[in-house]
């Protein structure tokens, strides 16, 4: 009977609990009191409406549950929900063995640094809680989950799509954790996507404050760098372990090694090697993703609850920007425990050390503390002689998180001629503010600017202890438009630091500047400023030009560009300046228009010049310059016979080119209009040029004629006439062919000169008709004298030296105005004609005494100083060339007639 009644109770009870179970209201109350109790464990809201309930095998189904936190910091939803426990733990054990299923769920996570918002969730599954009825979680299945961390302040975002069995007992845990795919999105952009990664994780507790951890990853992702590369990531531990992220092409590696954990405390090593341009990449920096080189970084890192410690080598190599070798290799060492950091950074280039020093930081206030200095020798960028000898910089840098502070001292040395320079100062960064104050020598200088949003100056001034030498102030109005005065005294200066002597400055310029974008436009005005090149002698009155830097694009433009000279302007329409990455100069287009510029060129060429001239150069060649010149006007105070000249001329142009690394190409055709006038003491003459100059500035060549139109030699007694000349220059010799005819009559004869040959190896040959020998051509050139006796003195002596005389540089007649032009000078047509005959019989000390009335009478005395009755007279008349009547009283007192006539055959 009681065994009926036990089986009727028993099948009443089943009954109603079978009822129970598949009630409306009962599935409702208990769903609401499990969401209910869910809800505290988790300080937050579960909803959801119940689907199934078992009370036999204590289960609940949820669908379409919902939880989240109370500031949202994390929420997960889940189309299928299911909670199971067993009676037999809750009835013996007193604990509500949890197993949990989510199917097709979505949970979502704040992200700010290093802290999850889900991670208290995850705590709170991951640990019991107190209830009503204890509870710790036994099993969770994911199928077909999905998380998604989000950071709204960097604007970061990470999916994964995963599916995950987790089991626990009381000493053990074990997950399996399938992902199917990744997605990593920075502002917009997909790092990585398309994910494929299986994770078997283990941990064994042998007490409770004692756990060991194993776990095994295998899986690859699609990462865009900024091309889609796979990479694979391998890892396993069990006491030690490694983990190894690796690109297929093997440009990308990071491993993980010699990971421990034990009593609470993790350590592990690190080695990495990833391409700069991949880490700015992922940093989402324009400025590293310009970089180019490979980061190699070795750590070490040990963490326990209350401390950590951190050690590092980071070492960059081949590091370049914009195709500009910056460093063979820049290393950083670190030292991190707790709260403070400290290391060491150097540098080398050309394998070389470059710069060294050491930092310091305290890390919860984030304030840093460098000194660095110069390691080697530096020399400016320029490439002029002002250089840093080593240890002679320093540059010390504070900064935290409000501002940042730079003191900077150097001494430089100049090269050519050992002067020594001091540098200092000070920089400051904060609030978008740039301050700069410093002094160079005596000279003070001092900038404000601010760097945000772009970088720009808004104020900039540079004096010495008694000049304002240069201000820069930025408009009210537009603080993107600038207006600069600057001083002649402040150009000057800066010509003098650099060491160049090819122009003198004198007056103020004035310089608008106006940014927008990444183009800085511009107009300069030198109205009231005047350059002078010395080697020119001409005067630049005003200088006008409008500019263009496109910073982005790395080129310069000047457009409308006019100088006007004291005579003559100098125009460029459009001139452009294009620079490498490394911004060295790689194209340089400048075309010069010049009208009627007066040049006084070495001090013995004058002219007046127009024409066009083009300017280029492409990378690493050599400058090159084309164009035409036409001479208007133009006289030469040098004898164009002289191969000094062109020396001279070229020895000018070369001085203004340092050495033959700064040599200029050339391609350029010189004429005269007018005829040139040269005139020196012994040489006038009249010459058209044809020529044109080739080769470099260092190593020119001409090319071309130089004809003589009309012109004289200029001998004391008689000129001769230029009626023929000619100098040609011929690629196959640097020394000109010379063909020049000068003829006269003197006297009776007609006297010719004839120069042939080349400049360096000239033949003169000297004739007369009727026939003279060269001692008495020279003598009739010479004193009107053709005796055989005045040959033993001065003409024998200019007959050697004739060829001096012609080709000579110096053409002052030093010997000539000694001798002879000094005592004649007074007396324009009167000439003393010494004598030295070998009479003894008549004496032997004669005087003669010439005067020529007009150039057809000539009447000749001839005294003898030892005997004074011995006076001989001659009276010349030339009625022709060809007739001649000569009438004479000689030293006997005869008077007689002749009468020469000449027939040509």
């Amino acid at each position: 009977m009681i065994r009926q009644i036990l089986i009727s109770v028993c099948i009443g009870l089943l009954a109603t609990l079978w009822y129970l179970q598949h009630d409306p209201w009962t599935q409702e109350r208990i769903g609401s009191a499990v969401l209910q109790s869910m809800g505290k464990a988790f300080e937050g809201t579960v909803t959801g409406r119940v689907r199934s309930l078992n009370l036999f095998q204590p289960s609940i189904e949820f669908e379409n549950a919902y939880a989240s936190s109370q500031g949202t910091q994390w929420s997960w939803s889940a189309e299928r929900f299911v909670i199971a426990c067993s009676w037999l733990d809750i009835i013996f054990k007193r604990v509500a063995h949890l197993h949990i299923e989510i199917h097709h769920g979505r949970g979502n996570s704040s992200w700010h640094d290093t802290s999850l918002g889900l991670s208290d969730f995850v705590e709170a599954l991951r640990t019991s809680f107190n209830n009503k009825v204890p509870i710790l979680l036994r099993s969770l299945l994911i199928e077909h989950g999905q998380i998604c961390l989000c950071d709204v302040e960097k604007k970061r975002k990470v999916c994964l799509s995963a599916s995950t069995e987790l089991k626990r007992n009381d000493t053990a845990l074990k997950a399996t954790i399938n992902l199917q795919d990744i997605a990593l999105i920075c502002d917009g952009h997909y790092y990585a996507q398309q994910g494929d990664s299986k994770i078997l994780l283990h941990t064994t507790s042998a007490t409770a404050d004692q756990t060991k951890l194993h776990y095994s990853i295998e899986g690859s992702c699609l990462v865009h760098t900024p091309t889609p590369v796979l990479y694979v990531i391998k890892g396993n531990f069990d006491e030690q372990g490694t983990i190894v992220m690796r690109s297929v092409d093997d440009q990308c590696v990071v491993a993980v090694d010699q990971f421990s954990y034990h009593d609470g405390r993790a350590s592990c090593d690190v080695a990495a090697h990833v391409p700069l341009a991949t880490l700015g990449y992922f940093a989402n920096n324009e400025t590293l993703q310009q970089l180019g080189g490979e980061a190699k970084l070795q750590a070490y890192c040990t963490k326990s609850a209350t401390d950590y410690a951190l050690s590092t080598t980071l070492t960059i190599s081949d590091l370049i920007m914009h195709n500009y070798l910056i460093a063979d290799s820049l290393v950083v060492t670190s030292e991190i425990k707790s709260d403070e950091a400290s290391g060491t950074v150097s540098m080398t280039r050309s394998h070389t050390p470059f710069f060294a020093g050491t930092w310091y930081a305290t890390l919860p206030e984030l304030q840093v503390h460098l000194d660095l200095h110069n390691s080697s020798s530096i020399s400016s960028l320029s490439g002029d002689a002002w250089h840093l000898l080593p240890n002679n910089a320093q540059v010390i840098i504070d900064a935290c998180p409000r501002d940042v502070i730079l003191t900077y001292s150097a001494i430089l040395k100049n090269g050519s001629d050992d002067r020594i320079a001091h540098l200092s100062g000070i920089g400051a960064c904060a609030n978008n503010n740039i301050v700069l104050d410093g002094t160079y020598e005596n000279v003070r200088y001092y900038a404000v600017g601010k760097y945000a949003p772009h970088p720009h100056i808004t104020s900039c001034s540079v004096k010495d202890v008694h000049h304002n030498y240069f201000g820069l102030i930025s408009s009210l109005h537009e603080p993107n438009k600038f207006h600069a005065t600057i001083d002649g005294a402040f150009m000057r200066w800066l010509l003098n630091l650099s060491g160049t002597t090819m122009m003198q400055i004198d007056g103020d310029a004035e310089l608008d500047v106006l940014l927008r974008e990444k183009i800085i436009y511009g107009a300069l005005n030198m109205s009231h400023a005047a350059l002078r090149m010395p080697h020119v002698h001409n005067v630049i009155q005003g200088l006008f030009a409008r500019f263009a830097i496109d910073v982005q694009r790395k080129n310069v433009e000047f457009r409308d560009i006019k100088g006007l000279f004291h005579r003559g302007s100098l125009t460029c329409d459009r001139a452009t300046l294009l620079f490498n990455d490394d911004l060295t100069l790689h194209f340089v287009h400048i075309p010069v228009l010049l009208n009627n510029c007066f040049i006084n060129w070495t001090r013995d060429f004058f002219a007046v010049i127009s024409g066009s001239l083009l300017y280029t150069q492409r990378g690493q060649e050599q400058p090159y310059l084309k164009g035409e010149l036409l001479i208007d006007r133009a006289q030469l105070k040098y004898n164009i016979f002289s191969s000094q000249l062109s020396r001279d001329m070229f020895s000018t142009t070369r001085s203004l080119f340092n050495n033959e690394h700064y040599d200029m190409l050339w391609d350029v055709n010189l004429k005269t209009k007018d005829p040139v006038r040269i005139k020196t003491n012994f040489l006038e003459t009249h010459a058209k040029l044809s020529v044109h100059l080739d080769g470099s500035v260092c190593h020119p060549r001409v090319t071309g004629n130089i004809d003589f139109l009309s012109g004289e030699f200029n001998f004391p007694y008689k000129p001769l006439h230029i009626t023929k000349g000619t100098l040609q220059f011929t690629h196959q010799t640097d020394d000109p062919i010379i063909q020049v005819l000068a003829k006269n009559r003197i006297k009776q004869y007609q006297v010719n000169l004839h120069i042939s040959g080349t400049l360096q190896h000239p033949h003169v040959v000297l004739e007369a008709s009727p026939t003279l020998t060269e001692e008495q051509i020279i003598g009739l050139l010479l004193a009107g004298s053709e005796s055989d006796s005045l040959s033993l003195v001065i003409p024998a002596l200019l007959a050697n030296n004739l060829k001096n005389l012609i080709f000579s540089s110096d053409q002052s007649f030093s010997l000539m105005d000694r001798y002879v032009q000094r005592l004649l000078k007074p007396l324009r047509y009167i000439h003393v004609v010494p004598s030295y005959n070998d009479q003894t019989a008549r004496g032997d000390v004669r005087g003669g005494l010439e005067v020529e009335i007009t150039d057809q009478l000539r009447a000749y005395l001839q005294k003898n100083f030892t005997l004074t009755e011995d006076t001989r007279f001659e009276v010349d008349y030339l009625l022709s060339d060809d007739i001649r009547l000569k009438a004479v009283r000689d030293e006997h007192g005869d008077t007689s007639a002749e009468m020469e006539v000449r027939w040509k055959f």
